[in-house]
């Protein structure tokens, strides 16, 4: 396989016929008082893949292989895109299509058409959350023995119904009038 889109793999004969990567990094603008706005970077953008295939009759069945995108795309879900050597390239959704039909039977069979699928990479929701989670795995343990205790007593205040411009609410809570 040249490239696998989820479980699906299109072969050399079949393989896209470009193979376009966008990579983003994200920044807000901060305006200035009488100056040029300033740059922050926030993060980085999603990529974006944009593959165009041609299927033609002799090489597999261009409605078939039509069918299987429109398929994907309607599943609403994240596909892992995969090189023929083994590299992963990131979980897809396939946010687009579009189809130009080349060459028909007279009957409206397809003979060839090209396609062009866009894809949006899928980030997992929450990303400081799960890096939280990765830094506490991450971190040592400490035994019980050297853990210290807060340095805290308990004060119980007596119950007293007036006193000056005080009064004492539940034991606790000293409430001015």
């Amino acid at each position: 396989m040249y490239i696998m889109l989820g479980d699906v793999g299109y072969a050399r004969l079949e393989s896209p016929t470009t193979y376009e990567i966008e990579k983003k990094a994200d920044y807000a603008e901060m305006h200035v008082t009488e100056g040029k706005p300033l740059l922050q970077y926030m993060g980085q953008g999603l990529d974006k893949l944009d593959l165009n295939f041609s299927f033609h009759v002799s090489v597999t069945d261009p409605h078939a292989a039509w069918t299987k995108l429109v398929d994907m795309i309607n599943a609403h879900k994240a596909f892992p895109v995969t090189m023929g050597n083994g590299q992963v390239v990131g979980k897809f959704v396939i946010s687009g299509l579009k189809r130009t039909t080349a060459v028909t039977a007279e009957d409206g069979t397809l003979k060839a058409i090209y396609c062009k699928v866009t894809l949006n990479e899928w980030a997992e929701p929450d990303p400081l959350e799960r890096r939280m989670a990765q830094k506490k795995s991450e971190a040592k343990a400490v035994s019980g023995a050297n853990q210290q205790k807060p340095n805290s007593k308990i004060v119980v205040i007596p119950v007293k119904t007036h006193t000056g411009d005080f009064y004492a609410v539940d034991k606790k809570s000293i409430v001015r009038q």
